[in-house]
């Protein structure tokens, strides 16, 4: 379903884990995870 759609750019933003309130570090895995599969989209877009 969302390779359906027409990327124009992406952007993670304000994902600061040394500060966070967050000791397990689970901004930076969703942050970093979600970025992943973004970029894996656009790939396969571009093979197509």
């Amino acid at each position: 379903r969302l390779r359906s759609i027409n990327y124009v750019g992406m952007d993670i933003v304000e994902v600061y884990p040394p500060y966070a309130y967050d000791q397990s570090n689970i901004a930076s895995v969703a942050a970093a995870t979600i970025g992943y599969r973004l970029a894996s989209l656009l790939r396969d877009k571009q093979k197509n």
